[in-house]
């Protein structure tokens, strides 16, 4: 998707602003229909996963087009875009951060970050969610993952949280990348098993 890294600084660049319902989702939209159509999925059978911002864009895809997926792996993902950029504002609205978080997410216009932000729809969720986060993140807070966890269980949604003690945002522990993938092998058999 665009937004990526490895592909260069244009690339890089061509996804500023393009969280949520901007192109870094669309491209990831895109590369599902693209999948479905060519006959090399089958749509009833497609979880979004992904760790850090593919985690955000996993809660993105689960709450902006509730239908492609048919469940969710967050890992170490952002919830509430806004409430990241607060965070990093506490160092100076001018900081390095702060300019980072506002300028990849589009922090200028507040009614479209709130439009875009999974936590605040929690409520429209049709699949089931995995969350995973390293209590010791600090690139992307485990609050994060707390409150989505909070707000799917207040909507009755169906959702299994799982807290990595001691671990941090690059799961540096051999013994939490194992838990993350039993998890996640798990989840994917009970969620994605023939209907």
């Amino acid at each position: 998707y665009r937004g990526s890294t490895g592909y260069g600084y244009e690339w890089f660049d061509s996804g500023r602003k393009g969280w949520g319902d901007g192109v870094m989702q669309t491209d990831v939209e895109d590369g599902v229909t693209a999948l479905v159509k060519g006959g090399f999925v089958d749509p009833k059978r497609v979880c979004i996963m992904g760790g850090s911002y593919g985690g955000y864009a996993a809660l993105a895809g689960a709450t902006i087009t509730p239908d492609l997926y048919a469940c969710a792996v967050s890992v170490n993902g952002v919830s509430d875009p806004e409430d990241m950029l607060k965070n990093a504002q506490r160092g100076g609205r001018k900081s390095m951060a702060a300019e980072w978080w506002g300028s990849s997410m589009g922090g200028d216009d507040l009614d479209h970050l709130r439009k875009i932000t999974p936590l605040r729809h929690a409520d429209v969720v049709r699949i089931p969610i995995l969350l995973l986060h390293g209590v010791e993140d600090t690139v992307v807070p485990v609050e994060q993952s707390r409150s989505m966890n909070s707000k799917l269980v207040r909507a009755k949604k169906d959702v299994r949280y799982v807290e990595l003690r001691g671990d941090d945002h690059w799961l540096s522990s051999a013994s939490s990348r194992t838990q993350v993938l039993q998890e996640i092998e798990t989840f994917l058999a009970d969620s994605l098993k023939p209907k």
